[in-house]
């Protein structure tokens, strides 16, 4: 109850936030070719929603952490002591941070390419009966099982082709298709103190091992003081990796809105839905009953969260645009398929270079 009245506090104070000044300085899409449609306006989280002009190079660093804590079944919350009725541990906390670079390019007025490498570190605890006391891990075997689980490395790479559909002072609707390249180690080993060859979990593992495709549509609009835009967002997976085993489909909502108060300012409120499909297959060197993100079976649902933003704009610095973006995300539906660990809060910021 006190969860339910915190997200509605949040939802009134954003919506007032953003609706409140008529006054706020409208974005002038004329000055700067590296601004079309409002797009300058656009949270940390949103992604291939605007172009770039023929020979214009933007560059940002982007960051992404992600915390989870307890564990829920459909959306009801699951206790440890039930999680140990079939698993050996049960999940404390987990947080995963992921550092990505994306570089977009105008080869046309039309027409940006990008490339987004990206880099993973997770960290996930674990609790166990008796407080952590010896657990049997196989039949005969008796050992200490360590309590967490730290993983980092490369993850996929993903490349774009954004075209725009409509580009206007008022509207623009831009396609884009990508691929997910599996650049990222589906094969990082967890527990070696006991066993040499067990993988980490798959939520563990910095990539997907698969070639994906990665459609979208967004949709952008410059009003009268404010910008707002939609996106769908789509993610197919249909090959499975050398470890036997592919992640769902993922299907991906957008909708945001966001106001200008002066020319360093802005203020953004997103609303996300993502659904996840089931996994297909399984990793065999992957002990399931070790914990519920060790089992293939315990993965898919739906998730909806609610994003407050603020973006700042430095200035130009030898002809050089900047801008810093930040989100603060909490969850506002949740679905598990399964047994899964709940998302508590996502943190989302950029840092944009364009010349």
């Amino acid at each position: 109850m006190l969860y339910n009245l915190k997200i509605f506090r949040i939802l009134v104070l954003s919506f007032i936030f953003l609706s409140g000044i008529n006054h706020a300085m409208a974005q002038d899409c004329s000055s700067s070719g590296a601004c079309t449609c409002g797009q300058d306006l656009a949270p940390s989280g949103i992604m291939n929603d605007h172009l770039h002009n023929a020979g214009q190079w933007m560059v940002s660093y982007r960051y992404m952490r992600m915390n989870m804590a307890n564990n829920i079944s459909g959306s009801q919350p699951v206790s440890d002591n039930n999680v140990y009725n079939d698993y050996l541990m049960s999940p404390g906390k987990m947080n995963m941070d992921m550092h990505m670079l994306m570089v977009m390019y105008g080869i046309s007025d039309r027409f940006t390419a990008m490339i987004m490498p990206s880099y993973v570190v997770s960290n996930m605890s674990m609790n166990m009966p008796n407080g952590g006391n010896a657990v049997m891990i196989m039949p005969g075997t008796t050992a200490a099982m360590p309590n967490n689980q730290a993983i980092s490395g490369i993850g996929d790479t993903r490349l774009y082709g954004l075209y725009s559909i409509t580009k206007n002072e008022d509207i623009q609707i831009v396609a884009s298709l990508g691929l997910s390249i599996p650049t990222g180690s589906i094969n990082k080993k967890a527990f070696q103190v006991l066993y040499s060859d067990i993988h980490a979990d798959y939520n563990m593992q910095p990539g997907t091992g698969t070639l994906d495709f990665l459609p979208e549509i967004s949709l952008l609009v410059h009003a009268s003081g404010f910008d707002w835009g939609a996106q769908a967002i789509g993610t197919f997976r249909p090959f499975f990796n050398t470890n036997g085993y592919h992640y769902g489909n993922e299907g991906v909502a957008e909708l945001w809105a966001a106001r200008k108060w002066a020319s360093w300012v802005s203020n953004s409120l997103r609303i996300e839905a993502v659904a996840d499909g089931s996994m297909t297959g399984a990793d065999t060197r992957l002990f399931s009953v070790m914990e519920p993100s060790a089992n293939a079976a315990n993965y898919g649902g739906f998730k909806a969260y609610l994003y407050p933003g603020i973006n700042f704009y430095p200035g130009s610095l030898f002809n050089i645009e900047s801008r810093i973006r930040i989100e603060y995300g909490l969850p506002i539906y949740q679905y598990a398929q399964g047994i899964q660990m709940a998302s508590q809060s996502v943190i989302s910021a950029a840092l944009d270079f364009i010349f």
